[in-house]
């Protein structure tokens, strides 16, 4: 390395030196000294930098070994700058072994150079001796004060040990004492329901959560189903009571728009709804999502539950949280109506809105669907205020947006509702328009039954064709709309007249389908045999025939009916590839 580089380094670590000893933890002193003797040394030191050719072979070598004694004398500096100084200068007591080499290595390079310095005042050994005397009672007393806090903070840990077992002792009994609250409200409750073992249950994922229960995605018996899981530590006798209320409820309920309770979990440290797992999410995600969705889709939803809700009032239930966010798609996209947590069994009263503690879920609070009369004192749930709820329903069906968006609190909501100040106006067809306004009537005797309901909507589905017909798979253009069929009074059941009906319903399936389709499968034969009876073969076919149709035996689709339609498939392709 050449002598000017050299010299460089020298300045270079005598700086950095200087720059931290006002900042050490330790031995401040002795370090403050080294530094002070490293100033000395420099001066003369830098006058070889100006007058580079005066340096001699024998500067040289010296100045090299003064380079990696400074070097260790930072290294020394800088460990009781660090943080870790107290536990070097625990193991080290003060290092004065290590400060009395630096310092004879230091006059040993000055002596070497040759510089113009009094060795002997500069490195004073009496000196060296009071600054270890003072750096020896500054860390003795610092050492004292970490000692001290070391003690206080033991003592801490050990209270707080003390407190976190008492807490545990406390939470532990009252854990046990719950536990026996649930084991004796178990008695209380009577429950007419399938009881699944949880043993058979394997949770795969979940699906969301609440403030007392969890939703999981499980598998039963080869069979993924849903499961919502109760946390026990938080029930108390009410939440149970809702519990057994909604699996009554759900368990008595049979209907395609409802969502099938198959069990439930009955154990001290496990209570769960075992129900039927719905793919498609809720129908308030699908609104706000991008997703295309004609007409004929909404109506489709509309009809759905309408005939969920129409079960639900001729069975004397009222759902009393009808919501988007409560209604639930299957892979097929039918809505079912689910979660009957504030569900009411009508008798000779009604709920009352005061006495039911209405939570905000999904961010968008349930009340943004309730009837103005219950957000009145002393509302009251009724079959009404479940219409003026599928109104609001109809609505976000039309424009896909949150009720009343334009308000940020419930506070605010309320106010528009109960002061009439914002109506649920939809860019909709007409007579979808009208349903709305009619569901949504501020007096609730003028509202439509869900009887009525789902027969308007049948005539509108059946008398105005919502959305072209499906184009032949083949990629044709889309056929002309399909002429309706004309109410007829039902044939008597005869070979004969089964012989027309089905005849009738090809003619319909070559028209609904066109000459040139390829290839049909079971879910186009659902498809068209549901279009052709909405379209007026509802009244041609009794009740038996049209689950015949579906394959539907005892309650069940058989798989050979399935296989049977399969065949029947394949001789309608024929007829209409003959019919071209």
């Amino acid at each position: 390395m050449d002598p000017l580089s050299v010299i460089q380094n020298i300045i270079s670590a005598a700086q950095y030196i200087k720059s931290i000893c006002d900042q050490v933890k330790a031995n401040k002193q002795q370090c403050q000294r080294l530094s002070n003797r490293i100033e000395i040394i420099l001066s003369p030191v830098k006058t070889f930098a100006q007058n580079p050719a005066s340096i001699r072979p024998e500067n040289l070598a010296a100045l090299n070994d003064l380079v990696i004694c400074l070097g260790d004398c930072r290294t020394v500096v800088h460990d009781f700058y660090s943080a870790n100084w107290a536990k070097r200068a625990f193991q080290n007591q003060t290092d004065n072994e290590t400060f009395r080499k630096l310092n004879d290595r230091l006059s040993a390079s000055a002596q070497q150079l040759s510089l113009s310095l009094d060795i002997t005042r500069v490195f004073d050994r009496e000196a060296d001796k009071k600054d270890i005397e003072e750096d020896l009672a500054d860390i003795e007393s610092k050492l004292n004060d970490i000692i001290d806090m070391h003690q206080q903070t033991s003592q801490q840990i050990d209270n707080l040990a003390q407190s976190v077992d008492q807490m545990r002792v406390q939470i532990l009994a009252q854990l046990s004492t719950k536990k026996e609250e649930v084991k004796q409200m178990d008695t209380g409750f009577k429950i007419d329901v399938q009881i699944i073992n949880s043993s058979s249950l394997l949770i795969d994922r979940m699906l969301g959560k609440g403030g007392i229960a969890q939703v999981y995605v499980a598998r039963w018996d080869s069979e993924m189903v849903a499961v919502k899981k109760l946390n026990v530590p938080q029930m108390s006798q009410k939440d149970l009571k809702d519990f057994y209320n909604e699996a009554n409820i759900m368990y008595r309920t049979r209907h395609p728009n409802v969502v099938l309770l198959q069990g439930i979990v009955q154990e001290p440290d496990n209570y769960m709804l075992v129900m039927e797992l719905m793919d498609k999410g809720t129908l308030l995600d699908l609104l706000r999502s991008t997703e295309d969705l004609t007409w004929s889709k909404r109506f489709n939803f509309a009809i759905d539950i309408a005939s969920g809700m129409a079960y639900l009032h001729k069975n004397k239930i009222i759902h009393c949280d009808l919501k988007s966010l409560n209604i639930l798609l299957d892979r097929h996209e039918t809505c079912k109506i689910g979660d009957f947590g504030l569900a009411k069994i009508r008798l000779n009263s009604t709920a009352s809105l005061a006495s039911v503690k209405i939570e905000p879920v999904h961010t968008v609070s349930g009340i943004r669907w309730k009837a103005p009369e219950l957000l009145q004192p002393n509302g009251k749930f009724t079959k009404e205020s479940d219409v003026y709820s599928f109104g609001v329903i109809l609505w976000e069906l039309s424009e896909r947006k949150i009720p009343y968006a334009e308000a940020a609190t419930d506070g605010e909501v309320t106010k528009l509702v109960i002061d009439d100040k914002v109506a649920l106006e939809a860019s909709c067809p007409p007579k979808f328009q009208d349903m709305i306004r009619n569901c949504t009537d501020r007096v609730p005797k003028f509202r439509p039954s869900f009887a009525n309901i789902c027969g308007t909507l049948d005539a509108l589905v059946r008398d105005e064709p919502l959305h072209p017909l499906p184009v032949a798979l083949t990629g044709a253009a889309a056929l002309p709309p399909l002429p309706v069929a004309k109410p007829v009074v039902p044939m008597e059941d005869n070979p004969a007249n089964r012989r027309i009906k089905n005849q009738k319903f090809k003619e319909f399936w070559i028209n609904y389908w066109g000459p040139n389709t390829v290839s049909v499968d079971w879910a186009d034969f659902f498809d068209c045999l549901s279009d052709y009876l909405i379209r007026g073969g509802l009244r041609e076919f009794n009740e038996e025939e049209i689950k015949q149709q579906f394959g539907i035996i005892h309650g069940k689709v058989s798989m050979n009916s399935f296989n049977t339609r399969t065949q029947e498939l394949s001789s309608l392709k024929e007829l209409a590839l003959q019919k071209k």
